[in-house]
């Protein structure tokens, strides 16, 4: 499905080498909205958590 990845080999402490796995961290976003009495606040995130995009609207109640 493309989630997680191979980044290669680890030393092997006998028998076959290990693979070093992560994941795909732009496979799926995430979406977070802040609401309070003075402002809006947008962002947008991988998912390993790295900010793609902030946003931050000045909107009093």
């Amino acid at each position: 499905m493309g989630l997680i990845k191979e980044n290669g080999e680890l030393e092997s402490t006998g028998g076959r080498k290990a693979k070093a796995l992560s994941i795909e961290p732009d496979f799926r976003m995430a979406a977070g909205l802040d609401i309070t009495k003075n402002h809006i606040g947008l962002v947008l995130t991988n998912l390993t958590g790295e900010i793609l995009r902030y946003e931050r609207i000045y909107y009093p109640f």
